[in-house]
């Protein structure tokens, strides 16, 4: 059974993706290099989405990651 993802984390998550999306390449090593998540390559996605009104210029942004998990995450995914 899956372990549930303490609260504290998931907010430290939710707080630092947004750092993520920022471009900035570090900070996505520097996210991602947390040990819930896997280290493998080829295991984390960026997620894009289009932002944006009918009537305005829609644009692709970056929207959140997908990883998957490690340690006691093994065999979890995370949507960020």
């Amino acid at each position: 059974m899956p372990k549930e993802l303490p609260p504290n984390l998931a907010a430290k998550f939710a707080r630092e993706v947004y750092n993520v999306n920022s471009g900035d390449s570090f900070a996505l090593r520097d996210f991602l290099g947390h040990k819930a998540f896997s280290q493998v390559s080829g295991n984390q996605a960026l997620l894009k989405a289009e932002v944006g009104g009918r009537v305005l210029k829609a644009t692709t942004d970056s929207f959140g990651l997908c990883a998957l998990g490690a340690g006691d995450y093994q065999d979890d995914a995370f949507l960020i």
